[in-house]
């Protein structure tokens, strides 16, 4: 399958919740140790997923961009319409009736 770059918390810290078997590698700002970055951590190691430290530099160079956050996972593509139904499948509450 496909691997893409997701980059900044939300996006890595979602796909870590959510489907950590499609994550193969975590790069991580080795300068960066505040309380969100160790909890990103503990989430990937809790998940298994191999944790590559680089600097502020290379991270920049694999997306083109210094918005990562000091965070980029290499991960699977995952189809939409998968996604789609899990989160389908999640909502609570009483079915919706349109009329």
């Amino acid at each position: 399958m496909k691997s893409k770059l997701l980059f900044g918390f939300h996006a890595v810290t979602s796909r870590l919740r959510h489907e950590a078997s499609s994550v193969e590698e975590l790069y991580i700002d080795a300068g960066r140790v505040d309380r969100r970055m160790q909890d990103l951590l503990a989430l990937a190691k809790t998940s298994g997923v191999r944790i590559i430290m680089a600097d502020d530099a290379r991270l920049n160079a694999m997306v083109g961009t210094r918005r990562h956050q000091g965070v980029i996972a290499k991960a699977e593509e995952i189809s939409l319409a998968r996604n789609l139904d899990e989160l389908l499948d999640a909502i609570e509450g009483p079915p919706l009736i349109l009329i």
